[in-house]
């Protein structure tokens, strides 16, 4: 037959069934009549390459298995394939979702839905052999926490489920320190301290600043206290030390507790912590679990570095009170 400028046209007729054999069975994974096709995946060839190898190490009196074996095969995988023509094997029962996360996982993050032969469908819709899947995106769509729901079935694959969670567990964190960063700023401001967020961190013995930050945007009360108090001791010895922020004061604690093994060295430590330098120390300490007494005289460039020192050493283990003294 001749079509349009003289050009040969040949026209195949054939059922579905002859349709789905020709486009997903072992020919379609090479070109018509044996062109080559630069587009074919590594993926698909690979597996092809299996199919082949298993076929020729067959054991001829096992042949009569093969269609039971490849009635297996089918029931246990689904292969459908994108308009661009490349076949995916998905695991039976695999969603719109799961070829999402299949293709692409920057794909599946950014899903909003599917086209299934050209028709929309949601994401939890269960795919079928021989369907030519378009999954739908936008930039700024993000997974919603309803896919995780068992009830919604919305993904199949284990591998989709670990995508989801990681994102989300990403999500809050990041999400979380923002939120908690923002509030420890605020309350800095209010109380008029002058410290960082992340000094704030330091200062009341979080091992990093974001573990500071998640803790307060979860409602955590003990770090909204801990700010405040340290807010209330700058009023309390406001009145006994008084210095212009860039000079170094000279100022005596006094600290009392239940001698244990290394409360020196704890203190000593804690106070090194804050990059304050200790002039003195004068410890009076009877015996092992009886009450002890120290004498700490400490340089400060300020009130807020002053609480600092008294909040952190009333931390520590068995410190039963400390008090700013006066200046030294």
């Amino acid at each position: 037959m001749y079509g349009p400028q003289g050009r040969v046209l040949e026209i195949q007729i054939r059922t579905r069934e002859m349709h789905v054999d020709s486009e997903l069975g072992v020919c379609s994974h090479w070109s018509y009549k044996g062109e080559n096709d630069a587009s074919l995946e590594d993926e698909s060839i690979d597996w092809m390459r299996e199919v082949l190898n298993w076929h020729e190490t067959l054991d001829p009196l096992e042949s009569t298995d093969v269609t039971s074996r490849e009635d297996s095969n089918a029931e246990r995988v689904t292969y459908v394939s994108t308009p661009q023509r490349h076949i995916v094997d998905l695991q039976a029962g695999s969603t719109a979702l799961d070829f999402a996360f299949k293709v692409h996982t920057d794909i599946g993050l950014h899903c909003v839905g599917a086209l299934v032969d050209g028709e929309e469908v949601a994401l939890n819709t269960v795919l079928k052999t021989g369907q030519t899947v378009e999954v739908l995106t936008q930039h700024r769509a993000t997974p919603q926490r309803e896919w995780l729901d068992p009830d919604l079935m919305y993904f199949k694959t284990s591998k989709t489920r670990e995508l989801l969670r990681g994102y989300f567990q990403d999500f809050d964190r990041t999400h979380n320190v923002k939120a908690g960063r923002d509030w420890v700023q605020q309350e800095i401001t209010r109380l008029n301290l002058k410290l960082s967020p992340e000094e704030a961190a330091r200062a009341l013995d979080f091992s990093s600043p974001d573990d500071l930050f998640i803790e307060v945007a979860l409602g955590s009360m003990k770090a909204r206290q801990m700010l405040v108090e340290i807010a209330q001791l700058q009023l309390e010895v406001s009145e006994l030390l008084k210095s212009d922020d860039d000079s170094k004061v000279t100022m005596q604690i006094h600290l009392s507790a239940l001698d244990r093994k290394n409360l020196i060295r704890d203190i000593t430590r804690e106070i090194a912590e804050l990059n304050v330098n200790i002039v003195n120390l004068k410890l009076g300490a009877p015996a092992l679990d009886k009450e002890a007494a120290a004498d700490i005289w400490v340089q400060v460039s300020g009130l807020d570095e002053a609480s600092l020192v008294i909040v952190s050493l009333r931390r520590l283990h068995r410190v039963k009170d400390v008090r700013l003294v006066g200046p030294g």
